[in-house]
């Protein structure tokens, strides 16, 4: 039994492995903050992408080797006294060896748990750059609620000047109006 569970085993603990090394290789350094903030929005977005895959490939790698770890206990437990011991140093053989089954548990959780960190902290600069993306919209375009006035039109007549320029100026010149 403990073949078919070390046959089991190794090409989850080989991709584990490789998915371990890709993960040291990826650039987590931070982004650079002279982009523009749809720049950086695009590069956080793709790299929480790749964080997410990895995260699941990650858990689904972990959890099979702890499912693996524990039908080999259970199966450990229930072997008969005469195997026992050969069962036993065939578990400490294949889980205490430099890329063992408990070591590499331990190591994917201590991955999980650092790249966890990594996509929390992504997404919280995706979701400031958002704030700040959204405020500069407003920004360029205000509302504005100009009031309809009629305002008397000036006909050329001097004598009529002072009665237009005095209503003009109360209507339009003393008035608050915003730059469009």
């Amino acid at each position: 039994m403990s073949a078919s569970i070390i046959v089991q085993a190794t090409p989850v603990k080989a991709n584990l492995e490789g998915l371990l090394d890709e993960i040291q290789q990826m650039d987590l350094t931070p982004l650079d903050q002279k982009a523009t903030v749809e720049v950086l929005c695009q590069q956080y977005e793709a790299r929480a992408r790749i964080i997410k895959e990895k995260l699941m490939r990650l858990e689904k790698y972990v959890g099979t080797l702890e499912k693996i770890n524990d039908k080999w206990l259970e199966h450990i437990q229930l072997a008969p006294m005469s195997q026992k011991k050969k069962e036993e140093e065939k578990y400490e053989q294949m889980a205490n060896d430099d890329r063992g089954i408990l070591k590499l548990i331990n190591i994917g959780t201590d991955t999980i748990i650092t790249l966890s960190m990594y996509k929390d902290d992504t997404e919280l600069a995706l979701k400031r750059l958002a704030q700040i993306k959204e405020p500069s919209l407003t920004e360029c375009r205000p509302v504005v609620n100009l009031t309809q006035l009629s305002s008397p039109t000036f006909s050329g007549d001097p004598k009529t000047w002072r009665e237009f320029w005095s209503s003009f100026e109360a209507s339009v010149h003393s008035q608050n109006i915003p730059d469009i």
